[in-house]
C-alpha cells in the first residue's frame, strides 16, 4: 500500500469510527427504557460487531492485492456486501439521530427566545422517540 493509499485508508477508518460512535449514541439513547441486562448485551454485541467489521476491513485492505491477483472477486464482493449489511443500518440511525440533534439545537434556540409554558401528557422525549424510530427503521 502506498503512503497516499495508507493516508486515505486511515482517514476512512477514522470516519468509520466516528460514525460508529455517533450511531452508538443513538442506540444508547433508544435503549434508555430497557433493563440493565438488555442494555449490556446490546452494547457488547454492538461493539463486537463494529470492531469485528473494522478488523475485517483492515484485513481486506491488507490482502487486497493478493485477492485481486488470484481473481477471487466473489470473496471481495462478499466482503463488500457484509460491510454494507452492517454499515447501512448505522447510516439510518445517524440520519434519525442527526435530525433529532438538529431539531434539539433549534428547540434550544426557541426556548431561549420564548417563555416556557405548561405541558401535560406522557413523558417520552422527542429525542428518545426519534432514536427508537431510527433503531427500528434500521
Amino acid at each position: 500500500m502506498t503512503s497516499r493509499g495508507l493516508t486515505v485508508f486511515l482517514i476512512v477508518m477514522a470516519v468509520l469510527v466516528l460514525i460508529d460512535l455517533y450511531a452508538y449514541k443513538g442506540v444508547n439513547t433508544a435503549l434508555a427504557g430497557f433493563g440493565t441486562t438488555t442494555r449490556r448485551v446490546v452494547r457488547i454485541a454492538y461493539w463486537v460487531i463494529s470492531v469485528g467489521m473494522l478488523g475485517l476491513l483492515v484485513w481486506a485492505a491488507l490482502t487486497f492485492q493478493e485477492q485481486r491477483a488470484n481473481r477471487n472477486y466473489s470473496f471481495m464482493f462478499s466482503m463488500s456486501a457484509l460491510f454494507m449489511l452492517f454499515f447501512l443500518p448505522k447510516l439510518v440511525i445517524i440520519l434519525f439521530h442527526g435530525l433529532d440533534d438538529i431539531l434539539h439545537v433549534f428547540r434550544w434556540g426557541w426556548w431561549k427566545l420564548t417563555p416556557a409554558g405548561e405541558a401535560s401528557g406522557e413523558t417520552m422525549t422527542r429525542w428518545r422517540f426519534i432514536s427508537q424510530m431510527g433503531l427500528y427503521a434500521s
